[in-house]
């Protein structure tokens, strides 16, 4: 919207320089035209009568016609060009005040991006913050899953050497329960002999 009455004005501003060129012109005929009418006026009154004064006359008469209309055409166009001026100046308002308003809402835009602008460094700097954390979390728990590792890995070499232990006491105490069972038999035997 603001081209086109950018356009408009500019379009207005050449049709003024037109009639400012027109009216300077009109403005230098209507000076020979009275230059004329005054020297036609102050010709001698005791100059050949007849029909040269009559041609004087209709001289005059065609001048002021002349003159008369080229008033009117001046008065016109002055006031076309004061209509036309007129309403440059309220095109030229409407347009200030258009840019008051596209400035006023530019500031509020840039404002807004502003604010986002703040928002999005105070999350890229909490992101940045929990990665970290992040990071620092993961790495403790491989090194908690790596001692729980060993630790089981420890508790098994510990469970099979216990395995291993009590499987040697139970053939141990097997062969002792076996010795003394034997041991009874041969005392059992010699009791009965004895008697």
């Amino acid at each position: 919207m603001l081209v086109v009455e950018y356009g408009g004005e500019l379009e207005a501003s050449a049709q003024c320089n037109e009639k400012d060129e027109r009216l300077t012109q009109l403005e230098t005929e209507l000076t020979i035209l009275s230059k004329q009418l005054q020297a036609t006026a102050t010709k001698p009154n005791d100059f050949d009568a007849g029909d040269e004064i009559n041609s004087i006359r209709t001289e005059n008469s065609v001048l002021k016609e002349r003159l008369t209309a080229y008033e009117m055409q001046l008065e016109e166009l002055q006031s076309k060009q004061y209509a036309e001026m007129a309403d440059i100046k309220e095109e030229k308002r409407v347009l200030m005040i258009e840019l008051s308003a596209l400035k006023s809402s530019k500031m509020g835009v840039l404002a807004q991006c502003e604010e986002k602008n703040k928002r999005v460094a105070q999350l890229e700097s909490e992101l940045s913050l929990s990665s970290k954390q992040l990071q620092t979390t993961i790495a403790e728990l491989e090194i908690l899953t790596l001692k729980t590792v060993n630790m089981q890995e420890a508790s098994q070499t510990e469970k099979s050497v216990f395995q291993e232990r009590l499987s040697a006491q139970m053939l141990q105490l097997e062969e002792l329960y076996a010795k003394q069972y034997d041991a009874a038999t041969i005392t059992e035997k010699e009791n009965v002999m004895r008697i």
